[in-house]
């Protein structure tokens, strides 16, 4: 009956490994506390994706070493891998262990437990991450993930069912499939993404499927024509992009160029004109002049992006871009980053703006928008979407909405029929 607390950092894919182990311990009879400070086992899940994030990792561990110092510490995640992360120089944990291990810590703290074949909630949310995959072997010349992540594989795609049927079952109105290149998986198990989307739309009572961070040359025109006359596969597609630019895409080790980037865009409008796109831009990168930069502010203007993730360049040891010369001022890397999300923000405004006096289908989240202190959630499409007036009885669920007016990179809208 131990106390344990777990937090994890960086992505969906950490979220969803910190919910199978919680629900690991949970199976033997451990307590889960919601404060480090109550725990005699406090689990870390680390992000190393960034400079920043392996510092934000660091931090959050030593915090937990301040407030309990009694507690044995356990560190895992993606800065164990990272021989070069500040995590790995910290006096005090019990143990670090690689993400291969990650998923058998309670083995290794000696709790006597069968591992649990998937998960069955999602901690204090609406809607269910599940993983289909996990690793990368495209190596992009910025990103340290493929080293602490390992070569790309597949999840077995029965578990993966049976895990979308619990969470279903168990009221969750929104299923995530979510990776770490979801657009590799089945490739190495005879199957593809475009047949685990065809199996999982099929699930009694599903409520919708959301597609997590997919690379371009994954995104063919059966995968867009099935999402698109699907009733219950969102309309979104959120795209790791980086560049616009084929030289930049290049230096970067990515599997496209600028103009291959562009037509697939093209597609997914031509047959879902309201489709929303959601991206994420790497700023700074070394050598990017101010054409190269041009042409990533072009893209979000002409495409209209519903959500655009802006991230500086930073370097990563161990990866081909650390090695690169001619680096972006600090400087410029700002005002690049400043101007991304200005230009961003017009665009996602514009988006919206599509969408006034039409009907949604929202899902209702479990808190309230903190400036407005009014219910809101997502449309299929990824739009924020606050609700004027809604009882608390609808959280969690799907309801359809009429849209009022645009503001502020949302929508305000009333429920349809009261």
């Amino acid at each position: 009956m131990k106390k344990i607390y777990l937090t994890s950092l960086g992505c969906k894919v950490n979220q969803y490994e910190i919910q199978f182990l919680k629900e690991q311990f949970e199976a033997v009879g451990c307590s889960i506390v919601s404060r480090p400070e109550m725990a005699e086992i406090c689990i870390v899940n680390t992000c190393s994706v960034t400079s920043n994030s392996d510092k934000k990792s660091k931090k959050n561990i030593e915090k937990i070493m301040r407030v309990n110092p009694q507690a044995d510490i356990v560190v895992c995640g993606c800065c164990v891998d990272n021989e070069y992360s500040l995590v790995n120089f910290i006096q005090g944990p019990k143990h670090f262990v690689p993400n291969k291990d990650k998923m058998n810590i309670p083995h290794l703290l000696n709790f006597n437990c069968n591992s649990i074949r998937g998960i069955s909630s999602f901690s204090n949310m609406e809607k269910g991450f599940v993983k289909i995959q996990d690793g990368c072997d495209n190596y992009c010349s910025y990103c340290i993930v493929a080293h602490t992540r390992g070569k790309a594989r597949s999840r077995n795609q029965e578990d993966i069912l049976t895990e979308i049927k619990q969470l279903t079952a168990n009221g969750y109105r929104e299923i995530v499939l979510t990776g770490i290149n979801i657009g590799y998986y089945g490739r190495d198990t005879d199957s593809s993404l475009l047949e685990l989307l065809r199996e999982a739309s099929k699930i009694d009572n599903i409520g919708r499927l959301r597609l997590s961070s997919i690379n371009p040359e994954d995104i063919n025109l059966a995968l867009i024509k099935f999402i698109k006359t699907s009733n219950n596969i969102c309309k979104h597609f959120h795209i790791s992009i980086q560049s616009a630019s084929t030289q930049m895409l290049k230096l970067m080790n990515r599997k496209y160029t600028g103009d291959y980037l562009v037509k697939t865009l093209k597609t997914i409008k031509k047959e879902m004109p309201l489709a929303g796109l959601s991206g994420d831009f790497i700023c700074g990168f070394p050598q990017e002049t101010d054409e190269h930069f041009k042409k990533t502010l072009d893209l979000i203007k002409d495409f209209d992006f519903v959500k655009s993730h802006v991230f500086i360049y930073s370097d990563r040891e161990k990866t081909a871009a650390y090695k690169l010369a001619a680096k972006v001022p600090d400087k410029i890397k700002k005002e690049r980053s400043n101007a991304l999300k200005e230009v961003a923000s017009i665009a996602a405004n514009r988006y919206m703006n599509k969408f006034i006096d039409s009907e949604l289908e929202i899902l209702v989240e479990h808190k309230l928008d903190v400036k407005t202190q009014m219910y809101c959630g997502y449309s299929d499409t990824y739009i924020k979407t606050l609700i004027r007036d809604l009882p608390a009885t609808y959280e969690g669920q799907l309801i359809k909405v009429k849209v009022l007016k645009s503001a502020e990179n949302q929508l305000i809208s009333c429920l349809k029929n009261p």
